[in-house]
């Protein structure tokens, strides 16, 4: 079967039951065709913006304390970095709590890996908040080595935003009183495969797919990988 008729088989399976998993599938991360061709990313996003309901469908779900937590881990406070560990993505987040990153725009990394569901599956890689503005940040990071589509990255960190319950994640860090104005955002090296993608203009549907699902897309500077690959150098001899 080829992959066009692989990708229209799977969407026409695509369910309110099934749509939260969808960033899961193999079929968004899949890159080409080249040529002339509709990229599989183009032609998905397309679909995905005629059945946006689809997406709108996804609800919260219930993530229950334990021993008197939630969204907020004490566990965080002084985390260890795995260095055997091959999740790039977590080890940089780690990275970025523990130096207390911050900037103008995104604020201050104020957690990381935050959990959605009761299972082990599927965090928030980092949480930002941006005081000036009232800004609460649901972020999915990725490194400068990362081959995920940014389709991927749009449907990951979107339906993170739909399932985690955010009166309840603002009651956790504090910020109930706030009632900040929560983005979902990729964050992305400049010089990263997915940054490539977002300039490349043979992919307006996804752009507009993540315009319309107000998925936000913020920077980073290669400057930072540098310093993360020698924090793990010390780190890790």
């Amino acid at each position: 079967m080829s992959k066009f008729l692989e990708i229209k088989k799977v969407l026409e399976g695509v369910n309110e039951e099934s749509i939260s998993e969808f960033y899961r599938n193999d079929i968004v991360n899949w890159t080409g065709p080249g040529g002339s061709k509709e990229s599989f990313s183009e032609i998905i996003s397309k679909w995905l913006l005629e059945n946006l309901e689809l997406l709108k469908s996804i609800k919260p779900l219930i993530r229950k304390k334990r021993n008197g937590e939630r969204y907020k881990l004490s566990s965080h406070e002084s985390p260890k970095l795995n260095c055997d560990s091959n999740r790039e993505e977590e080890k940089l987040a780690i990275y970025m709590h523990l130096s207390s990153y911050e900037d103008a725009d995104l604020g201050k990394v104020i957690d990381y890996q935050i959990p959605i569901k009761d299972k082990e599956t599927g965090r928030i890689d980092l949480l930002t908040y941006q005081d000036s503005r009232n800004e609460l940040r649901l972020v999915e990071l990725k490194n400068s080595k990362s081959k995920e589509t940014l389709l991927r990255c749009i449907l990951e960190i979107y339906t993170y935003s739909r399932q985690v319950n955010q009166d309840e994640l603002c009651t956790d860090f504090g910020l109930e009183a706030k009632k900040p104005n929560i983005i979902p955002t990729i964050l992305l090296f400049k010089d990263s495969n997915i940054s490539n993608s977002y300039k490349n203009l043979k992919y307006p549907k996804t752009n507009e797919l993540m315009e319309v699902l107000k998925v936000d897309l913020k920077w980073l500077e290669p400057e930072l990988q540098d310093k993360f690959e020698n924090y793990l150098n010390k780190k890790c001899k």
